[in-house]
Parts: structure tokens; sequence; C-alpha cells
């Protein structure tokens, strides 16, 4: 039931077909999405990413014997930087996580749970709510089959060098590129019932400090397996557009880039438009985030500028911002 309003418009029937038709390697994918995805224990093995190992530093058993010690710490934590100007921020987040459906108060006051600490972190003009799930012992408990995979602005600028390098005419097309950005990405998937039952989150509220611990429903921004879980999410819907659609994109956690020629531009923004509306997946559709395909685009920080790919090459470098933040720094 927790996860009903979570996956609400989610076509996972149509995931699964997907799925299967491409023969994707990671099967138990929607299973997951619809059971809810661990963030304890040994987390699953996709067969998407390159083999590794790494075993939990605690089993989850010992967790369950250490949380009360554990659970203190995080208590006087909490309360400690109740009075910090960033608690009124992170409780305003907060309840919108609880209307949203993807937490709520816990009415049990987390008996025999590992509590994760809530804090705001200001980036910009943005206060970004972590929940540390360190400090509660939980992340110790998971461990990986396979090292997790992302794409970054290296993979960006070789999708477009391997278009200048195996081009055979006289002047290469214009390219063009943006970025599509989900919308909350971890919060439109949730948690397995097991680890619904055993963590909870922990907060103040700033008008009554009070101590708050609430249950999580969505992926957690914080915990491993949030990492590991939508991961999965993303390189799929990443597989999807580039061997269904022919799309030339990238992925990087819920950034997704396009690089298109001019003419085919609008084919390929409304092609992954559809794809993201027919799986259920919110993605931007307005504000600054809403980007145009365009010579000179922004991708995960830094900017790159396709005006001379005609002439055979390109330039990125840093957004003014950063320029900015290291000159100032």
């Amino acid at each position: 039931p927790h996860l009903q309003p979570i996956l609400k418009g989610k076509r996972l029937a149509l995931w699964q077909a997907m799925l299967e038709h491409y023969d994707y390697p990671d099967k138990e994918l929607v299973n997951d999405i619809v059971q809810g995805f661990p963030v304890t224990g040994w987390l699953p093995d996709s067969q998407v990413f390159p083999k590794d190992f790494k075993p939990p530093s605690m089993s989850v058993e010992t967790l369950e014997s250490l949380s009360k010690g554990f659970n203190e710490r995080v208590r006087a934590k909490v309360m400690a930087s109740s009075t910090s100007e960033l608690v009124a921020a992170t409780w305003e987040e907060t309840e919108k996580e609880i209307t949203e459906g993807w937490m709520e108060v816990d009415p049990e006051k987390g008996q025999n749970a590992a509590w994760a600490m809530r804090f705001g972190l200001q980036q910009r003009e943005k206060v970004r709510v972590i929940d540390d799930f360190s400090v509660a012992g939980v992340n110790h408990t998971t461990g990986l089959q396979e090292r997790l995979k992302i794409f970054g602005v290296d993979d960006i600028a070789a999708l477009v060098a391997y278009s200048l390098d195996s081009f055979e005419g006289e002047t290469h097309p214009t390219l063009l590129g943006k970025t599509m950005d989900l919308k909350s990405a971890y919060k439109q998937f949730g948690i397995c019932e097991p680890d619904r039952r055993r963590i909870r989150v922990a907060t103040c509220c700033p008008t009554t400090s009070e101590f708050v611990l609430l249950m999580v429903n969505a992926l957690p921004f914080g915990a491993t397996g949030s990492v590991s879980a939508f991961l999965r999410v993303s390189m799929f819907l990443w597989f999807i557009g580039m061997v269904g659609m022919r799309l030339a994109w990238t992925c990087f956690y819920d950034d997704h880039t396009m690089i298109s020629r001019d003419d085919c531009a609008s084919n390929a923004a409304w092609g992954a438009e559809c794809l993201f509306d027919l799986l259920g997946i919110l993605f931007a559709k307005e504000g600054k985030k809403a980007t145009e395909f365009d010579k000179t685009f922004g991708s995960l920080g830094v900017v790159f500028n396709l005006t001379s790919v005609p002439r055979g090459c390109f330039t990125l470098y840093h957004t003014e911002t950063r320029k900015s933040e290291l000159t100032t720094l």
C-alpha cells in the first residue's frame, strides 16, 4: 500500500514488455519496483554494471542489536542543531515529502528501527535535504556485487568526438544538444516493506522544537541502496532510448543529455518526451530545467559549445557561475 501513491502513473506492464522485447539484462527490475527496492543487506545484481565485490561491514542483525546506541547519538545531533538557520528550510521540505506521501510521521516512535539524521545542505540558492544513513549504520549493512557506473562529461564529449571522427563527408552537419531533468527522481520509486519497518529518519520541528521520527516510503537521498536502485532505473531508461529509439544520449543519475543533428532535433526531443510520458516518468516540462536544443548548452556543470562542429571541432568549459565560485574560494 505505501508504494501505490508513489508508483501511480508508472506503466509497469509496458516497462516489462520493453524489457523483454529488447532483452534487457536487469530481468528483475520491474519486480523490484513493484516490491520496493532494498536499502539494507546485499543489494541485487542487476547484470548491467561491471562485476565487483564490496561486502557489507555490518550485518543487518548487528545493526538491529546496536541501533539503540546509534539512535541516541542521532537524537543528540538532531537536537543540538535544532537552532540552525537551515532547520526551517529542512522542515519545509519534510512537510512537502509528508504531503506527497514520500514519508509519514511514525506513530510508534521508531521502536526497533535504525534512525538516520536529516539535515539541510545549502547549495547556492537551494537547500538540499540529506538523510545521513551512515551515522545510523544502515549504509554499513549494504553489500554490492557490481561497480556502479554513471556517464560523465567525458562520455558526452566522446559522443560528439565519435561523430566528428566517423563522418566521411566534407562538412559535418550542425549538432545541437540539451539536457532533460527528471523531477524528484528518487522519490518516484519506493523502498521494500521490510526496510520500511527497519529504518526511520530523525528531524526536528523548528516551531515546537519537537523531535520527529519519520517512516520512509520513497527512496531516501543519503542511502547507498537508493543510489543502486535509482541507477538501475536510470540505465534502463537510457538503454531503451538508445536501442529502441536510436537517441544519442547519456544519463547521469536524473540528467539525460542528448545530442542530435539540427534537422532531427525536434524529432529527438519529441521522442524522448514521449518515452518518459509513456513510462510515467516525471520530468521538467517548464522552468529553467526545461531546456531546448541549442548549439550551446549546459550539462553536468559545464558548457558545451557545438558552434564549430561543421569545422570539425567543439569546446567545453566551466559555467560562469562555476568560474565565479572558483575565483571566490
